[in-house]
């Protein structure tokens, strides 16, 4: 699979910042991908990461878009087709479980009684444990035929008791994907969550996606840097979520009570199998 590339796309808001305490010493090939050359200066200037690796991107409109259209810029510029590459917030922290059950397949909590797995669950990554666990995800991602794969967005550790998945919703804070020409603003209507529209079309196109579930990006809740509070976004959320259970009714449906939030309609692979042939996906 080559030498993998992270991009961690920021506005270089200092505060906001956690990524690097475990990425620069990863040997990881990473690049920050930023706003412009004052952006670039202060992340130089405050963390010490090689000029080389801030690139400034200059968006051409900053506001609740922008994130898609960075993804698809670094695609676009940074990216060959079929590369796979790494895409993290700059405000994430791996936490996973440690040896021995992080190389367990599936953990069952109750033949460990004395185990405290709340916190076990909870361990932040060791920078020398990034590129394989990238790798990892990459390499099933290729097993399965598919070209997306994350983390798990639930942080309760009891409802992960399975290392691997193939069906839910990936978060940019985290993820691994292949350059297949697919932008990530995959419609004009999809304005924010162009992580979970990419889910949703790598489930429709290639019958499954990749989750890690013992492995949760954690993020400060920092609206400054980011894209907002959640009021602010919760009218984008639904303007394109409705593009999306649209164009792959059947797929997915709202989350009851809720819609700026989607969930997965079917879930069984034959079932998967049978929507994706009905609705001309295969």
């Amino acid at each position: 699979m080559g030498n993998v590339k992270v991009f961690v796309p920021t506005k270089g808001v200092i505060e906001r910042i956690r990524t690097t305490r475990w990425l620069l010493d990863s040997g990881a090939d990473y690049y920050f991908v930023c706003h412009t050359d004052e952006d670039r200066k202060r992340l130089y200037e405050k963390f010490g990461i090689p000029l080389n690796r801030i690139i400034p991107c200059n968006p051409p409109f900053v506001d609740i878009r922008t994130i898609g259209w960075i993804r698809d810029w670094i695609v676009d510029n940074l990216t060959n087709k079929s590369d796979w590459y790494c895409m993290i917030d700059d405000n994430t922290t791996i936490l996973k479980p440690p040896d021995p059950w992080y190389q367990l397949d599936r953990i069952d909590f109750r033949d460990y009684p004395t185990a405290d797995f709340r916190e076990l669950y909870r361990v932040e990554i060791w920078p020398s444990e990034v590129i394989a666990l990238i790798e990892s995800i990459i390499q099933k991602c290729i097993d399965q035929g598919t070209v997306f794969g994350g983390m798990a967005i639930e942080e309760n550790y009891y409802f992960r008791s399975t290392k691997w998945t193939k069906l839910g919703f990936i978060r940019g804070k985290f993820c691994v994907s292949q350059n297949n020409r697919i932008p990530w603003q995959i419609n004009p209507e999809v304005v924010i969550q162009t992580d979970i529209a990419r889910s949703v079309d790598c489930v429709a196109r290639y019958g499954s996606v990749v989750i890690n579930r013992f492995c949760h990006p954690e993020s400060v809740e920092f609206s400054t840097g980011g894209v907002g509070t959640l009021e602010y976004r919760q009218p984008f959320m639904v303007q394109s979520l409705l593009w999306l259970r649209q164009n792959y009714r059947g797929l997915i449906v709202k989350a009851p009570d809720k819609d700026w939030q989607v969930k997965f309609l079917i879930r069984g692979k034959k079932d998967i199998q049978e929507w994706r042939e009905e609705n001309g996906w295969i």
